[in-house]
């Protein structure tokens, strides 16, 4: 299992519940993607902006541009079998042609070059964990917005903690400017300090959620605070 030493606030598989060499992992000061088991890290600082790409297969292309013309040659002099050279010159027009359909891939830009990282596909998981990062990178916090009955807050006062029932303590997220919702609580990104898991929500939509017991200190009442 990867093993990161730093507080996560944000954790998603990248194809499959369960599949740690395919994850990605949300810190305060960093982003890592562990795509097929190899780690890359960035600095959030250094992010200008992350997001989805249909991108093309270079190497693909690339060879096959290369064996192509040299099989077309072999194949028009006749020094060579021309029912391999036309098998080899075949293969190598399927290869350009994979190449340039190309495949997604969750691409990281930096003010230096633009890191490419190539998936299987774009869960609705995936989509919300990068929203969020993208929205972590260009504000500075993020509010994460929630209901709580009165017996419920009573309670967390009590024990100093708000601990989220089995289905977890559902989550609404807003930049900070946004407008808040009445008669709720919040949490900043930037205090964050539990782990914020995103979960289908059963009709195809994915919402943020803490499973986690949230300490009293860390929540704010709207109420109080306008």
């Amino acid at each position: 299992m990867l093993s990161i030493e730093e507080d996560i606030i944000a954790k998603c598989y990248v194809d499959r519940d369960g599949d740690e060499k395919n994850v990605c992992y949300l810190s305060k000061t960093s982003l890592h993607l562990n795509i097929n088991n190899r780690l890359s890290s960035f600095f959030v600082q250094w992010i200008t902006d992350i997001t989805l790409k249909r991108k093309k297969y270079l190497m693909p292309i690339v060879i096959g541009g290369i064996v192509a013309p040299l099989a077309a040659l072999g194949l028009f002099q006749y020094y060579l079998n021309p029912w391999l050279m036309m098998g080899i010159l075949l293969i190598a027009l399927l290869s350009i042609y994979y190449g340039y359909e190309g495949g997604l891939a969750l691409c990281i830009v930096t003010p230096i070059k633009e890191y490419d990282f190539f998936i299987k596909t774009a869960t609705p998981n995936l989509k919300a964990f990068l929203a969020y990062t993208k929205q972590a990178i260009n504000e500075d916090s993020i509010k994460f917005y929630f209901k709580l009955k009165d017996d419920q807050w009573d309670l967390a006062k009590k024990v100093g903690e708000v601990i989220p029932e089995k289905q977890g303590l559902e989550l609404s997220m807003l930049p900070i400017n946004s407008k808040a919702p009445e008669s709720s609580f919040y949490i900043e990104s930037k205090d964050l300090p539990v782990e914020i898991k995103y979960v289908d929500d059963g009709s195809g939509n994915v919402v943020p959620k803490i499973f986690n017991p949230l300490p009293v200190a860390f929540i704010n009442n709207i109420e109080q605070t306008d």
